[in-house]
């Protein structure tokens, strides 16, 4: 399993390699205000899809906040119940 996860890691790694290699173009971006910023296109890619990731993680976090206390208040509830019946 250890072989094919590094293989798959291997393609990965050189799949992505290439894809940045072949979009090293610079890219301009265009903010309010006059305001813009020249990156490689992949560079660009790259920093959206962290930011999508970390606002993706930002919306789930009161959901398993509350998955978690619940969880923490049912596993109490299931202990004292378990402590009750075997006493």
């Amino acid at each position: 399993m250890r072989i094919i996860y590094k293989i798959l890691s291997v393609a990965l790694f050189i799949l992505l390699m290439g894809f940045a290699l072949k979009n090293a173009y610079p890219v301009t971006l265009f903010y309010y205000l006059g305001l813009s910023w020249q990156a490689p296109l992949s560079l660009i890619l790259f920093i959206a899809l962290l930011t999508g990731i970390a606002a993706g993680l930002v919306a789930i976090t009161p959901t398993l906040i509350k998955q978690r206390r619940e969880l923490n208040r049912l596993r109490k509830e299931n202990a004292q119940s378990s402590s009750i019946n075997q006493g």
